[in-house]
């Protein structure tokens, strides 16, 4: 008897053996007739998310929540759809640093892992909130970075005439 060991390298994970019936990377083989086994391999990516503002965030990929921040290996070539889940008290800005392909509403971000990424949830915590008529054109969930790094968002409600203006300073 003989014990086959399938080693990883940094970004590759085990998958399975060919050839023999083994379930982990260790096989014990019993050699009492020629034997062909081939470990497989599945090249890995690294996924890094932290949140920048705001606390307690955290992120749901692709229906599983990840309090932020977030270091996890996925197959390379995963599609993976991020969800941001800021605080009650803070509202999603969208991600900075990720190759996302669907990015509305700004929270969430849809996105190939080819390689190790890093991406950072731009969070922020709303004061000054003003209720008030609606007036301009503005549209639904508008931003406005004022000269002064001061974040304007204006909420317009569906068959309504009010909005909601929300107001903070970015750090």
């Amino acid at each position: 008897m003989v014990t086959l060991t399938a080693a990883e390298e940094p970004g590759s994970r085990f998958v399975r053996w060919n050839g023999v019936l083994c379930s982990g990377p260790a096989c014990p083989v019993l050699l009492d007739f020629d034997v062909q086994a081939t470990a497989q391999f599945a090249a890995t990516s690294q996924l890094t998310l932290i949140a920048d503002g705001g606390t307690g965030a955290s992120v749901e990929i692709n229906g599983v929540s990840f309090p932020l921040p977030l270091q996890r290996t996925f197959d390379t070539g995963s599609t993976l759809r991020l969800h941001a889940l800021p605080s009650p008290d803070d509202t999603s800005l969208g991600w900075l640093g990720l190759p996302c392909r669907e990015t509305r509403p700004l929270q969430r971000c849809t996105l190939t892992l080819s390689v190790d990424t890093t991406g950072t949830l731009k969070l922020a915590r709303f004061t000054n909130w003003l209720i008030g008529g609606w007036s301009g054109n503005m549209r639904y969930n508008d931003s406005l970075l004022q000269p002064s790094g001061e974040l304007a968002v204006l909420t317009k409600f569906a068959n309504d005439s009010n909005f909601v203006l929300a107001r903070t300073l970015l750090d």
